[in-house]
């Protein structure tokens, strides 16, 4: 009876058909109690365990030596930048005690969500949603009404939470906790490399992610190599970084950005960055925060790159040897064919190496005309390839046809193409007059084929060659030019160049092509007389008088306030009007002169602060950076999927209608585990019911373990006590990090910031170093230190204290007379790997008994999974074959040449 009337105060039902009780007595102790002998043979049993009325506060675990100030300051600065952490410990240990006094280093504002299955955390703010789970006592595997902690946690991302809490996983809810819910939608362009191929190409985000997922999967992360995508590094230059894992997930809210030079959609917990306008530091921003004004950060290449000419190889791109001819073989051909010209069929039999191509000629049938067989694409084919993207198209009767279509006034683009078509292929061609435009056809099978692979064939088809991607800056504006016949609009009053297109793919790779030529250009979408959308993709011609954009200006106020700091006596007369504008804008042009007279006269005469201001500014103009101002932000509804790619160490990809950088973090996530060492936790995450795959163990940041343990001398007059052991950073799957280590000796914990690459990350967020992350841990150790020798110890105290610090640190630490020590961190830097030769060689005898073994094609994953040796190997392996002509790779399938079938 004394069983059932606890189970009565705690709102819980016990009886013989639930025999198991797991309760909150009295609103804040635990209650676990078993009923008579159903499950304990010497009858009923419970425990309650009795919580402080007041819980710990994190200035009372430090005082109890559980961790160190220095450990805490660390943990704090984590936290405040949403990072995922989880605490691991037996049972007493103290996990959910460290848990509820971390919490006091959330920032106030941001949103926390806890859920438990008993109610034991309290969170020192105001901003909390607690969730607590529902048994159901219904009979049989389906319970009608119970609310599991999964089903919480799931519910609990439509709360939009800055931090989610759970206070112990042991099922399928840890999968949100491994996941960065910040997502854009299906349609945004990203522009991604792949390393095997080296193939270039602008495509929507949802088509290159869902290729990783079956269908209706979703929130689970797929982690994918052999990937790069476009972003920005840390000196604001455009490059390429691998991809490590890719997301898709549903959500049913969207937000609609528009910004000038187009248009993004993302969800409201994704996020941006956007330049913060005094103190020209990257900042991270929520969608959902966004405002009118808020300048984005895009890209606009400036810097010069030396490239070479594209080269197409049209045997491997549409050579047919059951049609084809060769002609042009070397003597040494001649002999090991016997005749020229050949059956393509038959040279490649005998070709020896790829260089042999180079003189060829091919032809489809007896009665066509030759063209090379590698053709090097300069500026007038080029042009050539631009109006066929315009206004061109493949005729399909008995054999194809190439075809142009040019109105009277465009009879400057048609005399240079029939110009060109004769001196690179001696083609000459078929013109109809048509009334309203000129038709012009080149009956050449075989260049048709080339343009249709290249380019496309259909409107809705159509797209830029690849290799553009990769080509010189004067290929690309001579592919733009001839791109003008039947895409262009003139602008009223402008000099700029506009082009229009109904196909939005198409305006997107214009806008991205031309950014990543230095050229600045903005895309919108009009409605023509009709109302049907077209889009627009306007460039500007900034040399001829054309209006400069935000894209290329600079903010003035740091010029500003570096000008007031040194209030020099003399200035010259053409710089006093931008030193006294109230403009929010100049041109780099103006900048880079007020840069170089402030770098000149004020050297000396400005601080720290502002030198480093200045450094920011004269960095910022040299780098890749492209300003966008947002326009406008809108909540839509929205019935799909959206996705994400992540990035190692900057979590940050271009995307958008003109690129912008776009930055993946989601909530963070606290959480405990019962494990007794790293190890074994990770084994329980990745072993059923909590199936976490290996490759998502690096989405959580940091594992803590906790342990009650015995202490090598008494502390205040115990002999036990709770000590954090260890502290890791997560790198990667059984790759762990150690940060911070307890030494049973002397009853102290040891911390190395220096290996540690959570705040490299944080640094690049904030724009500094990771010797500043290092100097912002001392300041908050300091403060922490400050309230352990004032006895500031309340809840409510610390977190009030906490949250001053987060409102204006700098003014808090002045007027609590805190002295802020230095100290100094070195910073491990990783060594480069080599790969050994032989390991090498023996890859290479592997793909080449694999490529035999199938018929001289095998799909490029099969490589790496059956093969034994390490992916980087593999790859070099693949490299050397693919330099040497033995292999190629096309349609994600790895070739074996014919000639080397035979070796």
């Amino acid at each position: 009876d004394f069983i059932i009337q606890l189970a009565h105060k705690a709102g819980k039902h016990i009886s013989s058909a639930f025999p198991m009780l797991d309760a909150m007595i009295y609103g804040k102790h635990r209650l676990a109690a078993t009923f008579r002998e159903e499950v304990s043979p010497r009858g009923s049993t419970f425990t309650i365990r009795k919580f402080r009325e007041k819980p710990f506060s994190i200035i009372e675990l430090i005082q109890s030596n559980v961790l160190s100030p220095e450990l805490a300051a660390y943990f704090w600065l984590l936290l405040e930048n949403k990072a995922n952490i989880m605490v691991a410990g037996a049972t007493g240990s103290g996990k959910t005690t460290l848990l509820n006094a971390l919490s006091c280093f959330v920032k106030p504002r941001m949103k926390i969500i806890t859920c438990e299955e008993t109610a034991e955390l309290n969170m020192p703010t105001e901003n909390w949603v607690r969730f607590v789970t529902r048994e159901s006592y219904g009979l049989g595997s389906t319970k009608t009404g119970e609310i599991t902690l999964y089903d919480l946690v799931r519910m609990s991302l439509r709360y939009r939470p800055d931090y989610l809490i759970v206070g112990e996983i042991r099922g399928e809810e840890a999968f949100v906790l491994f996941q960065a819910i910040a997502s854009v939608s299906w349609d945004t362009p990203i522009l991604v490399r792949d390393r095997l191929t080296m193939k270039i190409q602008l495509t929507e985000i949802g088509r290159f992610v869902d290729q990783f997922y079956s269908i209706d999967e979703e929130r689970v992360p797929r982690k994918i190599e052999d990937y790069d995508v476009l972003t920005l590094n840390d000196e604001g230059r455009i490059c390429f970084r691998p991809i490590q894992y890719v997301l898709r997930h549903k959500t049913d809210k969207i937000y609609k950005i528009r910004y000038t030079g187009g248009v993004v959609k993302a969800t409201g917990s994704h996020s941006v960055f956007v330049l913060d306008e005094d103190s020209l530091t990257l900042k991270v921003k929520r969608v959902s925060e966004l405002k009118k004004g808020d300048l984005l950060i895009g890209c606009i290449a400036r810097q010069k790159q030396d490239r070479e000419n594209p080269r197409i190889d049209l045997v491997d791109l549409i050579g047919d040897p059951s049609k084809d001819f060769v002609d042009g073989l070397s003597e040494e051909l001649k002999l090991r064919v016997g005749h020229n010209p050949a059956r393509l069929s038959t040279y490649l039999l005998n070709e020896m190496s790829i260089q042999e191509r180079q003189n060829l000629r091919l032809k489809r049938w007896y009665n066509s005309k030759w063209i090379p067989a590698i053709i090097e694409v300069d500026e007038d084919l080029a042009f050539v390839m631009g109006l066929y993207l315009a206004d061109g198209s493949v005729k399909k009767n008995r054999r194809k046809s190439l075809c142009f279509s040019f109105r009277s006034s465009e009879e400057t683009f048609s005399r240079r193409l029939t110009k060109v078509m004769k001196q690179k292929f001696n083609l000459e061609p078929y013109k109809e007059d048509k009334g309203s435009y000129v038709l012009i056809t080149y009956n050449s099978t075989m260049l048709a084929e080339l343009f249709e692979k290249l380019i496309g064939g259909k409107l809705e088809d159509k797209h830029i060659p690849d290799f553009l991607w990769d080509a010189p800056k004067k290929i690309v504006e001579a592919f733009l030019e001839g791109y003008k016949a039947g895409s262009r609009r003139r602008v009223k009053n402008r000099r700029d160049i506009c082009y229009i297109t109904k196909n939005r793919s198409m305006a997107q790779q214009i806008s991205w092509l031309a950014r990543l030529n230095g050229l600045n250009t903005y895309l919108y979408e009009e409605k023509d007389e009709r109302y049907r959308p077209y889009f627009a993709v306007r460039i500007l011609n900034v040399k001829e008088g054309g209006k400069t954009l935000t894209a290329d200006k600079i903010p003035l106020k740091p010029l500003v306030r570096l000008y007031k700091s040194l209030n020099p006596a003399n200035i010259p007369l053409n710089m006093t009007r931008w030193f006294r504008s109230d403009r929010r804008f100049i041109s780099r042009k103006i900048a880079q002169q007020l840069i170089s007279w402030l770098l000149k006269e004020g050297r000396r005469d400005l601080g720290l602060e502002d030198l480093e201001l200045l450094k920011r500014m004269y960095n910022l103009v040299r780098s890749d950076v492209a300003l966008s101002p947002v326009l406008d932000v809108r909540e839509e509804d929205y019935e799909g999927y959206v996705y994400d790619v992540s990035i190692p160490r900057t979590e940050a990809f271009l995307g958008g209608d003109s690129p912008i950088l776009l930055h993946n973090t989601g909530h963070g996530g606290l959480s405990t585990v019962h494990a007794e060492s790293i190890e074994t936790a990770v084994r329980r995450l990745t072993s059923p019911p909590m199936n976490i795959p290996p490759s998502h163990i690096p989405l959580l940041d940091v594992l803590c373990l906790v342990e009650r343990t015995l202490l090598p001398k008494p502390f205040k007059g115990a002999t036990f006590g709770r000590r954090i052991r260890y502290v890791w950073e997560i790198a990667d799957y059984e790759n762990y990090i150690t940060i911070a280590e307890w030494d049973p000796l002397t009853d102290t914990i040891t911390v190395d910031f220096g290996k540690s690459v959570i705040l490299d990350q944080i640094a690049l967020r904030w724009g500094k170093k990771k010797i500043d992350m290092v100097r912002e841990i001392t300041r908050r150790k300091n403060l922490l230190e400050w309230m352990i020798k004032k006895d500031v110890k309340e809840t409510s105290e610390v977190a009030r204290i906490i949250y001053s610090y987060y409102t204006d640190p700098d003014r808090l630490i002045r007027e609590l007379g805190i002295r802020v020590k230095e100290i100094y961190v070195p910073v491990a830097t990783a060594k480069p790997r080599e790969i050994p030769i032989e390991k090498v060689e023996t890859a290479i005898g592997f793909i080449l008994e694999l490529l035999r073994a199938n018929n001289g094609i095998v799909p490029y994953y099969q490589v790496f999974v059956k093969i034994p040796l390490s992916k980087d190997i593999i790859v070099e392996a693949l490299k050397q074959l693919r330099e040497n002509g033995t292999i190629y790779i096309e349609s994600m399938n790895i070739k074996l040449r014919e000639a080397a079938k035979s070796m």
